[in-house]
């Protein structure tokens, strides 16, 4: 039986074959040795293996990834349609879930992110290097990103800001709750804090501005642009007059 014979055996036997019977094929054996065949074709033969891979039903070739090394299933995630790898994606462990975002290119991983269940997404985004999880986020729209990073822990919501485009930086700190907001900026250098700041809508800013300490606040509002500082100031000076 093909499930007992020797990886290069085997694979002699079903290169001739078309992609599809293959991938029928490989439905009756067991996910690991689909996957130790598919580690050997790899070696031999990459556009094989991953025509093959193409051709199965996704959450069989979700299950046969999840066999793979991490690096070997991110490399055939960039071969494979957006259905198999954002399926397996789902189903992975998130090492190997995030090996294959990472490899993909940018755009990929984010069309491949969009279509993951928002918890899947934060929980993938919280394994990522920050910077690889703002250059993804970046690719995105700019509300995805704000319910996305706004999910995640200060520290690293903190960490990917910077790196975020300014629409997208901008989205994120009006989504979070005011005190939330302020505990990112508060992290942020207060020359950073102050030019984010002065792009949110004045009654915005003065919500966060409202929750800052006195000494933060003066700070913020000292390095911000001429003229956002002075619209704050004059909203600040119009409701003690009310």
């Amino acid at each position: 039986m093909l499930s007992e014979m020797d990886e290069s055996l085997v694979l002699q036997r079903l290169r001739p074959l078309e992609a599809s019977a293959v991938a029928t094929l490989f439905g009756h054996m067991s996910p690991l040795r689909v996957a130790e065949l598919m580690a050997e074709a790899n070696d031999l033969a990459s556009d094989w293996a991953s025509t093959v891979l193409s051709v199965m039903p996704a959450e069989q070739a979700a299950t046969v990834l999840a066999e793979l090394p991490a690096q070997q299933a991110a490399a055939f995630s960039i071969a494979i349609p957006a259905e198999q790898a954002t399926a397996a994606i789902m189903e992975l462990p998130a090492e190997q879930a995030v090996a294959m975002l990472t490899a993909m290119p940018t755009e990929q991983a984010a069309a491949a992110l969009t279509e993951l269940p928002a918890q899947r997404a934060i929980a993938l985004l919280g394994v990522m290097q920050n910077r690889q999880a703002a250059m993804v986020l970046a690719k995105l729209p700019a509300q995805q990103t704000a319910i996305l990073v706004a999910a995640l822990p200060t520290a690293q919501a903190v960490a990917t800001l910077p790196d975020l485009p300014a629409e997208q930086a901008m989205a994120v700190l009006a989504k979070l709750p005011a005190p939330r907001a302020m505990a990112v900026l508060k992290e942020l250098p207060t020359e950073q804090a102050a030019t984010l700041l002065a792009e949110l809508p004045t009654q915005r800013a003065m919500a966060v501005l409202a929750v800052m300490s006195t000494e933060q606040a003066a700070a913020v509002l000292g390095q911000m642009p001429h003229e956002a500082r002075e619209l704050i100031r004059d909203e600040l000076r119009a409701h003690k007059h009310r």
